[in-house]
């Protein structure tokens, strides 16, 4: 009979510990690795075809999910454990699959950068001096240097196209700043999250390698960066999370779960396999630098569960679901749970896990290392805190309240929540939905029957709504529901046009309809 695979690979580990001090998380990584090679082949020696299982088809051939099994197993079977035991090391017989890498490209013709560079010089008029630099030149150099260092080449191209403003203002160098001006944009004609992305692509180039080694002078260094225009974002509420969650099936309900819970981005998601979790962390490999995130144990337990035979956790009948997949499953989700509004995708999970974190009181540098940002700017672009957020902090920090100055004449703030919303767990989100779905319906039932108006009732606005009813449209015009939504979904009960809705709002009578009657 041969070894145990699964015995010789925990005296390994141990023996790691023991002799090179690694920690705790990465020696749990490597066993996890090495049982999947003991499910593959329970005895020692391993087989080259099961080796070749072992590795499996994660990701792309040749991609680090393999190099990575191929580095573990390897390093396994070269250990003293294995080599006592005069066991023949597989490895021997396989190369490691490593990412070919690919030749290096004649400049002028990278991928799509040379068709790109040509239609820009078609766009370009005749020189007024044969001395004079042209753009597109410059361009062609600058979007080269930056495919070379690693830049994808979507990337590239799209960073081309927002060029073809600047060859457009200024066909020949050097700029003036009213010409980037005029590349960047009008306020009057563009958004000003377009502007910025022009100002940036335009920076990038007059701050680059190429440009430096011109000598000339930076025109951007006389230009304001666009403002940021500052809108709340869209997040989902407790009866919103609760209505998903109803409606999803195993897979959705890991998704939705794993996004609460980490903040994580859907293309992150896309890419965990099974060798990047651990019992608490998750070694995430996405956009920008990788990082550990602290997971719940019970998301663990969900993604485990999910995973297939090669460690994929989001599969379809043996097919790997991208990013773009999952966020298209995501909205379809959000159908069928009848949620509407605007920005609804998977993205607006991690706003709703940003948003709950700091409304909670958690810091935000913690949050900015939670989301992968680079700078607390972008991690701050993610807070959605509404106005009641804002007026309760107040309440709870204000220093007169807290010196009691004030005496005992600060009220409390309003609230929309039922007191079933401190009850933990999903049952407690069911219940407080339960609830104010029938508290909806009752009370706009008795209200209409008991409520003269003076306007015509087919269809049109009423005079006012009970304040229950106000309060919760009032979450939702919070919430950046469109006011057209906002009529369709209470038009069984209490029907108001779109008109009247935003009149009751721009003159805050809204506001004062969601304040519950006072008790003598």
């Amino acid at each position: 009979m041969g070894v145990s695979t699964i015995d010789a690979a925990r005296a390994h580990v141990e023996q790691l510990k023991a002799e090179t001090g690694v920690s705790a998380d990465t020696a749990k990584s490597y066993q996890y690795v090495l049982n999947r090679l003991a499910k593959f082949s329970p005895e020692l020696p391993v087989s080259r075809p099961a080796f070749e299982k072992f590795l499996g088809n994660a990701g792309k051939p040749g991609g680090d999910v393999q190099v990575r099994r191929y580095d573990v197993a390897n390093r396994f079977l070269k250990s003293d454990v294995v080599q006592a035991m005069n066991i023949p090391n597989v490895c021997d017989e396989m190369p490691c699959p490593r990412k070919p890498v690919p030749p290096k490209p004649e400049r002028g013709v990278r991928d799509g950068i040379r068709d790109l560079v040509q239609r820009l010089r078609e766009m370009t008029p005749p020189p007024d001096d044969e001395e004079q630099l042209a753009t597109v030149d410059v361009i062609g150099e600058h979007l080269e240097e930056r495919r070379l260092n690693g830049l994808t080449l979507n990337s590239v191209i799209t960073y081309g196209a927002a060029l073809t403003r600047l060859v457009d203002a200024a066909p020949y160098l050097p700029a003036t700043p009213a010409q980037i001006c005029e590349a960047i944009g009008d306020p009057e004609d563009y958004k000003s999250s377009t502007r910025r992305k022009h100002y940036a692509t335009i920076n990038g180039l007059f701050h680059g390698k190429t440009y430096a080694a011109l000598g000339l002078e930076s025109p951007m260094d006389h230009i304001d960066r666009p403002r940021r225009k500052r809108s709340r974002r869209r997040v989902f509420k407790d009866k919103e999370i609760a209505a998903l969650l109803e409606k999803a099936n195993a897979q959705e309900g890991a998704f939705v779960r794993l996004v609460l819970d980490t903040g994580v981005r859907v293309g992150e998601a896309s890419s965990l396999i099974l060798d990047y979790i651990s019992d608490t962390h998750l070694s995430i490999i996405g956009k920008g630098k990788a990082r550990e995130v602290p997971v719940s144990p019970q998301v663990v337990a969900e993604l485990r569960a999910l995973a297939n035979d090669d460690g994929v956790v989001w599969h379809e009948r043996g097919h790997r679901l991208t990013a773009a997949e999952l966020d298209t499953r995501f909205r379809g989700l959000v159908r069928r749970a009848g949620i509407t509004g605007k920005q609804v995708g998977a993205h607006t999970l991690r706003r709703t896990f940003a948003t709950r974190w700091v409304n909670g009181g958690g810091s935000e540098k913690h949050l900015q290392v939670m989301l992968g940002h680079s700078f607390i700017s972008t991690t701050e672009d993610y807070l959605s805190i509404a106005p009641r957020e804002v007026t309760r902090a107040q309440r709870r920090h204000s220093t007169a309240v807290a010196l009691g100055l004030l005496g005992d004449s600060v009220p409390p703030v309003p609230s929309s929540t039922s007191a079933l919303a401190v009850e933990p767990g999903m049952a407690g989100l069911l219940a407080k939905r339960d609830i104010e779905a029938g508290l909806l319906l009752d009370v706009a039932l008795e209200h209409l029957k008991n409520t003269e108006c003076s306007e015509p009732t087919n269809g049109r606005p009423r005079k006012s709504l009970p304040w229950q009813i106000a309060r919760l449209v009032m979450d939702d015009v919070e919430a950046d529901f469109s006011h057209t939504a906002i009529v369709v979904k209470y038009r069984r009960v209490a029907p108001f046009s779109r008109a009247w809705l935003s009149g009751v709002i721009a003159d805050g009578r809204l506001q004062q309809m969601a304040q519950p009657p006072r008790t003598m």
